[in-house]
């Protein structure tokens, strides 16, 4: 990917309304990673010294618990900044953050970035803080599925909230564009691939969701709705 379009991607996220001049200076101390599936970009627990922008591809990120389950958070994709946490006092990475496929991602030392942003870092933090809010209120969403709601509603919640992200409209559908297998679904709503496959596999049958190629097709968005807000 050319220069200009990562300029463009950085503009467009923590660093908007910082001047290009200090973005085009900063990607100067920048450094282009690639990434096989499955390649970490950070674990949890440890030290990062960056902050991050995904170029291509995307980003899984993952709770661990002691005996190896992964919980999946979120799946992000290009132009989203992440590892925020790296500039905390500590910089210790409180998630496990991976590539979901090939992925590209822009490495950003946060010494560099304090140094190199100078007055324009209050504004870049304010940025994070605007996003981080948000993303607070979908993380307390989730969390309330997970603990009071059925594996439907946690099923449908999820899709609900990936379609707000990658959600496409056709003639007759509201399409998923991001690929998501049955196991990764499991893992974003604690139940098992199997039980989460009768779910979806009837939702098929029932023509509430088309399945093709790891790309689904939400025929009736508000019927997903309603099995969302239903705990039973």
């Amino acid at each position: 990917m050319d220069r200009d379009s990562i300029q463009q991607m950085l503009s467009n996220s923590w660093f908007n309304g910082i001047s290009n001049t200090h973005i085009n200076n900063l990607l100067e101390r920048c450094t282009l990673r690639s990434l096989n599936d499955h390649d970490p970009v950070y674990l949890s627990g440890v030290k990062s010294h960056n902050v991050y922008l995904i170029v291509k591809g995307r980003i899984k990120f993952t709770i661990l618990s002691s005996s190896g389950s992964e919980f999946v958070l979120a799946v992000w994709e290009q132009g989203r900044c992440f590892g925020e946490s790296a500039l905390s006092e500590d910089g210790i990475m409180p998630l496990e953050a991976r590539a979901d496929g090939e992925t590209s991602v822009l490495a950003m030392p946060t010494l560099d970035i304090k140094r190199v942003l100078g007055p324009e870092f209050e504004r870049f933090q304010a940025n994070i803080s605007k996003d981080l809010i948000e993303r607070s209120k979908q993380m307390y969403k989730i969390v309330d599925v997970l603990l009071f709601s059925s594996l439907e509603s946690r099923i449908a919640s999820r899709l609900l909230n990936l379609l707000q992200q990658y959600g496409v409209k056709k003639p007759n559908c509201t399409q998923l564009t991001i690929q998501i297998n049955q196991a990764e679904i499991a893992k974003m709503t604690g139940g098992s691939r199997q039980r989460v496959n009768k779910v979806l596999s009837r939702w098929n049958e029932e023509g509430l969701i088309g399945r093709k190629n790891q790309i689904y097709d939400v025929y009736d968005v508000e019927e997903l709705k309603r099995i969302a807000t239903n705990p039973d």
